[in-house]
């Protein structure tokens, strides 16, 4: 499959997950949670702490961006099916970070949407609403 081929189909799943959203999808975040790896497993997750801040979803560019303290930029690599977890559809990215890193950001979408953004020894979640809608 070609590069255009394939960028289209990830267009597609992301939009068929974002059913009205546009090309740049605008969030505001309303909170965060984290949870690491420690030597027995994963942590528990964090409690929320109130947070506001935006995220651009970019389908034309296959990026994500976390305007956070530091900023963060995820290069969309792949994305997969949706599918559900918990009765929640899910839609997970394969991504590389601005260090060349490899991770995986998450978005569910049920009464409000949670971005988890996990690398192998810790993971993140915005809770977030649509600014466009």
């Amino acid at each position: 499959m070609n590069d255009v081929m394939k960028k289209l189909l990830i267009i597609f799943a992301l939009v068929m997950f974002f059913t009205g959203f546009g090309q740049i999808n605008k969030l505001r975040t309303t909170g965060v949670a984290y949870k690491y790896k420690t030597t027995k497993g994963w942590s528990d997750w964090s409690n929320w702490k109130d947070i506001s801040i935006l995220i651009l979803v970019n389908l034309n560019d296959l990026r994500i961006t976390v305007y956070s303290k530091e900023v963060q930029t995820f290069d969309i690599i792949t994305v997969s099916d949706t599918y559900k977890k918990d009765g929640v559809d899910t839609l997970d990215m394969y991504c590389v970070d601005s260090d060349g890193k490899k991770l995986i950001v998450s978005l569910t979408n049920d009464k409000e949407i949670h971005l988890y953004i996990r690398y192998n020894d810790w993971q993140h979640v915005y809770s977030a609403y649509n600014l466009d809608n």
